[in-house]
């Protein structure tokens, strides 16, 4: 987790897009998820890939009740 995150960080969204893809395919269902799925909308964001990135951070809305999360969410839905 810390080294996908590390990656979009660091501006290697390309990788860190696929190791996101990689985790949720491996378990969805981890206390985690929300979080990842938040760093790759941002990351696809930033690679201009905006439709996709709007619907993983519409999933971070439906899919948790984290309210700081939410408020990340709705940032990159702006």
């Amino acid at each position: 987790h810390t080294l996908r995150v590390a990656a979009a960080r660091a501006g290697r969204y390309h990788d860190a897009v696929g190791k996101f893809e990689e985790s949720l395919a491996l378990k969805d269902d981890a206390p985690h998820v929300p979080e990842l799925k938040f760093h790759m909308a941002d990351a696809l964001r930033k690679m201009g890939r905006h439709g996709e990135a709007m619907a993983q951070a519409r999933l971070v809305i439906e899919q948790n009740e984290d309210r700081e999360l939410h408020d990340d969410a709705y940032w990159l839905l702006a």
